[in-house]
């Protein structure tokens, strides 16, 4: 019997070995989300020729297989869409993710580093005390109001366009090159 209130109907769920940061990589459709979770888990509706995982060291790396279909475009509405692939683990340190859209959601911790070079990424509904983020190559990046930050140090470089939400941070060191674009709130603003 189908169950709609379980989020990961329809997903299969594959265990992996314990990992603290994740490398995302390949062409890809639709989104990944990386979550917080009791296990270290993915669980995706892909059909497995398009995904493929492997844990070197400490290091969870996912690539993708499937193109995105001829003329699509990035769509905002897509980190509100239904995940291509979920990343569970209960402790994330790092993101690393080349061309990927994914969204980082519900982490609790000290320290998150994240590097997104092109694609698109959303953080939502994160606590964390030190966020180091860099976005290069065209990234769209959305914060949106429910996360929570303390000191942040955020490199926004080659077109990517970064935008905040809300004033969620402690303290914001903000580096922007001449082709970035950034869209921060007033109150934020004040504190650069």
């Amino acid at each position: 019997m189908l169950d709609r209130k379980d989020p990961f109907t329809g997903y299969k769920g594959h265990s992996v070995e314990p990992f603290r940061y994740v490398k995302l990589q390949g062409q890809h459709f639709g989104i990944s989300e990386i979550s917080y979770g009791e296990d270290y888990e993915i669980k995706s509706i892909l059909d497995q020729k398009n995904v493929s995982w492997k844990v070197v060291n400490d290091t969870l790396i996912v690539k993708y297989d499937k193109e995105l279909p001829q003329g699509s475009r990035f769509n905002e509405n897509i980190f509100y869409s239904r995940p291509a692939v979920y990343i569970l683990t209960p402790k994330l340190d790092r993101l690393e993710s080349n061309e990927i859209i994914c969204k980082i959601k519900g982490f609790k911790g000290d320290k998150l580093q994240v590097k997104q070079h092109g694609g698109a990424i959303m953080l939502s509904e994160n606590q964390v005390t030190h966020l180091d983020a860099q976005f290069s190559a065209g990234t769209i990046v959305k914060l949106n109001g429910m996360n929570q930050f303390g000191k942040g140090k955020v490199v926004v470089m080659d077109s990517s366009n970064f935008q905040v939400d809300q004033d969620i941070f402690g303290s914001l060191d903000l580096e922007v090159s001449n082709s970035a674009h950034v869209n921060l709130p007033g109150s934020l603003l004040r504190k650069l």
